[in-house]
């Protein structure tokens, strides 16, 4: 039978635990600084989705300014091509207008004095 030691037995022991110890104390430490570092990446995180907000902001009364520059742009294009149009349709009445009231008149003078 081998003889036990008890006091290299306790030793032993004692060392384990204070490698228990440390390494319980390096892991709360660890923790600490990783609750540390997910702190500050979430509040970078915040601050980025912030940052990003305002650009998307930006981003969307932009492209509407844009929109509505376009918009006016051809109305305006439209408006400026419907009066030239109507104009040119306008003249072409007035003439035959003119030219039928002529003859019309002609017709109404000759009946009038045979």
């Amino acid at each position: 039978m081998t003889k036990v030691n008890v006091k290299d037995i306790d030793e032993t022991f004692n060392n384990f635990l204070m490698e228990l110890e440390g390494a319980e104390k390096g892991t709360k430490q660890v923790l600490e600084e990783v609750e540390e570092e997910a702190g500050r990446l979430i509040s970078e995180a915040a601050a980025d989705a912030k940052s990003l907000e305002r650009v998307a902001e930006e981003a969307v009364e932009e492209a509407k300014r844009t929109v509505e520059e376009r918009v006016k742009l051809i109305v305006e294009d439209l408006r400026e091509q419907y009066t030239k149009k109507i104009n040119e349709e306008v003249e072409e009445y007035r003439s035959k207008f003119e030219e039928n009231f002529e003859k019309a008149v002609n017709v109404i003078l000759q009946k009038l004095l045979g």
